[in-house]
């Protein structure tokens, strides 16, 4: 996978090479190299920890929840790992951050599931891109 970012007026151009397939950081990454070469302050990228949650836990998130009515997001387990399917697209792997909040590796969002009053989950959040996309459990 690769990234191309010419700047004829400035002299520059950023070319990002990645190995992985789906490589979705790729565009983040040369807008940073350029705002670096541009004098801007920017940030490192924070690491995620994954820990590890009991496999009794994770059966409570599975389901399908719905965020449009054309667009639904399957969790399911495997294997004593939690997965996310959206809406015609590939099964992903989620990491637990903690208790109720994932994480996903092949693009930069979090799942955060949120219980009721009754202690059930009730709903999902995506966040990515700045956005918290709410989603009811179907």
């Amino acid at each position: 996978v690769s990234n191309i970012l010419r700047i004829p007026e400035d002299g520059i151009c950023i070319v990002m090479l990645s190995n992985e397939q789906n490589y979705q950081y790729l565009p983040k990454m040369t807008m940073d190299v350029y705002g670096i070469l541009s004098g801007k302050d920017i940030k490192p990228p924070t690491t995620k920890v994954a820990v590890m949650l009991d496999t009794s836990l994770l059966k409570e998130y599975v389901g399908e929840y719905q965020i449009s009515s054309t667009f639904s997001i399957t969790i399911s387990l495997k294997d004593g790992h939690l997965y996310g399917q959206a809406s015609g697209q590939g099964k992903n792997e989620l990491f637990a951050a903690k208790k109720d909040l994932f994480f996903l590796k092949v693009v930069d969002a979090d799942i955060e599931f949120v219980r009721g009053t009754d202690g059930k989950i009730g709903k999902m959040i995506l966040h990515q891109n700045g956005q918290n996309v709410p989603a009811r459990r179907l």
